[in-house]
């Protein structure tokens, strides 16, 4: 979908630093448009354009504004469903309760697609008054909606409110551990730096996603500015891993920072926290991410084990065969499936089914995505019958296990509820 000329225009005009003349109403229409079904990338920006074109405008243009927002989101969930991620995601930034009001409704509201986007909304500019309704957002099943929230908690400059962060330097999602760490350390507890520097030590993946370099790279961005400039060794590259000859001087050096910095002893750390090292080769494995129920991140091995969750995952022993006998119905899967890989449309919610052939080779993923709106007879039959094989291929729990480490809870259950408010029933 190309952008209208006129439109790209008014992009760049927005985008400009001399002030704002109020616009004719038609220029708001196209960047509502624009947010609402423009290109991809389009969308945010056009919703940020708004918000710049409120900042910038008189009182009563700001009030025009505002109006149209309100009218254009509604009075539900369901209404506001319909206007898209990006105009969810800057909608409180126009500093009016009854957009407010509605974002905590839809916030609340576990089948709104948007969750995340509200939450962080509503977290950019916090009120006072809200922080018990940003506290209980620190438990929320998302992991983004719990960034959003400890982002919230320390805007609000909640710092009597350290034991909650700081229960979430132990979460099974290192988003969300990262930005525990992140306002601890703002609040002058410099222990959290350990969780951070852990980061460093990643050189995970999921499948061909190179997960552990990911994380590297973020938690570097958070955790150098804190440590000021080291002249004991050349500078940490986050894009070498800890196992490079390059990096041993530079991680030596930042510990010894740490030390300096009063960080205290590098503390004994969770299995879901840890670097972690090797595990054996991937060869199937289900990637669910859903903002109505959450994220599950399944790998089977070579060797029957189960690998649960990124980072270190858990690890479950499974009954000889049981990963020779998926390998079958995947076969089967492909068969039917043919070339097919895309079923659905981008959206909120994706499920992503991998599959590799052996230890070097790339694997192949078929992904189920849909919106707001779920579509009936999304996920084709082969990758069903593929998905109950999955699913019946997580055994039990055993109580002692989900003790040590949480993400094994429920395991099969929320891997059921995920695929079903994706792709549908497994039928």
């Amino acid at each position: 979908m190309l952008i209208a000329p006129a439109l790209g225009v008014l992009l760049v005009a927005v985008a400009g630093s001399a002030p704002l003349q109020p616009t004719a109403p038609q220029d708001l229409e196209q960047l509502i448009t624009a947010a609402r079904t423009g290109r991809t990338v389009i969308r945010p920006q056009a919703a940020r354009r708004i918000v710049r074109l409120w900042t910038q405008s008189e009182s009563e243009e700001r009030a025009n504004i505002v109006q149209r927002l309100r009218s254009e989101s509604g009075k539900s969930p369901a209404t506001l469903a319909q206007v898209g991620p990006a105009l969810v995601e800057v909608l409180g930034e126009f500093e009016d309760e009854d957009l407010r009001l509605l974002l905590w409704r839809s916030l609340s509201d576990t089948d709104f697609p948007w969750r995340p986007y509200a939450a962080r909304s509503l977290a950019a500019h916090p009120a006072a008054t809200e922080a018990p309704r940003f506290l209980a957002a620190l438990a929320d099943p998302i992991p983004p909606v719990r960034v959003a929230a400890v982002l919230a908690v320390s805007n609000l400059g909640q710092a009597d409110q350290t034991p909650a962060v700081r229960l979430l330097l132990n979460d099974e999602d290192d988003r969300v551990r990262r930005a525990a760490a992140d306002a601890l350390i703002e609040w002058g507890e410099t222990s959290a730096m350990w969780w951070l520097y852990e980061e460093l030590l990643r050189e995970d993946s999921f499948f061909d996603r190179p997960t552990g370099e990911q994380a590297r790279y973020q938690a570097w961005t958070l955790l150098s500015p804190r440590l000021g400039k080291i002249t004991d060794a050349s500078p940490y590259d986050p894009g070498l891993g800890p196992s490079d000859p390059a990096s041993d001087a530079s991680l030596k050096a930042v510990r010894a920072r740490l030390v300096e910095l009063d960080a205290g002893e590098r503390p004994s750390l969770p299995p879901q926290v840890r670097a972690g090292g090797e595990v054996p080769t991937e060869l199937l494995g289900v990637e669910l991410r859903s903002c109505r129920k959450g994220e599950v991140f399944l790998r089977w091995t070579a060797n029957d084990l189960l690998l649960v969750g990124q980072g270190n995952p858990a690890r479950i022993v499974l009954p000889e065969g049981t990963v020779q006998a998926l390998l079958s119905a995947t076969a089967e899967a492909r068969a039917g499936l043919g070339d097919k890989r895309l079923f659905g449309r981008p959206g909120c919610d994706m499920e992503q089914f991998h599959v590799r052939s052996g230890k070097l080779s790339a694997a192949t993923q078929w992904i189920v995505s849909c919106g707001p709106d779920p579509i009936p007879e999304l996920r084709p039959a082969d990758l069903n019958s593929l998905g109950r094989a999955l699913l019946a291929a997580i055994p039990q729990i055993p109580a002692d296990a989900i003790a040590l480490d949480a993400r094994l809870n429920q395991l099969r259950e929320r891997t059921h509820a995920a695929l079903q408010a994706i792709g549908g029933e497994l039928d």
